[in-house]
Formats: C-alpha cells, structure tokens, sequence
C-alpha cells in the first residue's frame, strides 16, 4: 500500500497536456472541483464538477484551465501495452 495525503502530494505537471498530443491508450479524465476545458482537432467542451470525457486511443487532445480557480482533475488510464 502507498498512501499520499492530499498536504503532501507533489504538484503536478503532466507532460503533453498543454499542445495537442495523442497517447496510445485510451484516457478518462473526471473533474473533481473546478472547470477544466478539454480541445481536440474537432472539439472544443468545458468540464465541470463530477462532468467526465474519454478520449479514444490516438485522439489528440490539450486540456486547458481558464479559469482563475484551481482545478483537481481524475485521470483513469491502462498501462501502455507492453512492447
């Protein structure tokens, strides 16, 4: 078990979140508090509390907080395939 309080968790920059970016699985990101905007080379849609999106594998995707708030986001995602 590793267990990481919420006062003591690190600040977190996730790497190909701010330019549009594909992964090779597929992502659920779930807002927990505040809006986060999520684009794609389609779309465009603003997530609010408890609201959710899937983003399929090799969709390019750039998550974007333009509020002047925080936001806590929840990313479920599989491990990459094994190569």
């Amino acid at each position: 078990m590793n267990v990481t309080r919420f006062n003591a968790a690190p600040e977190y920059f996730p790497a190909n979140h701010d330019d549009l970016s594909a992964s090779p699985v597929e992502k659920h990101y779930v807002v927990l508090e505040g809006t986060l905007t999520i684009l794609t080379d389609t779309e465009e849609v603003t997530l609010e509390r408890h609201d959710s999106v899937r983003i399929a594998p090799g969709e390019k995707r750039k998550l974007e907080n333009r509020s002047d708030r925080p936001a806590a986001v929840l990313l479920a995602m599989p491990y990459p395939p094994a190569s």
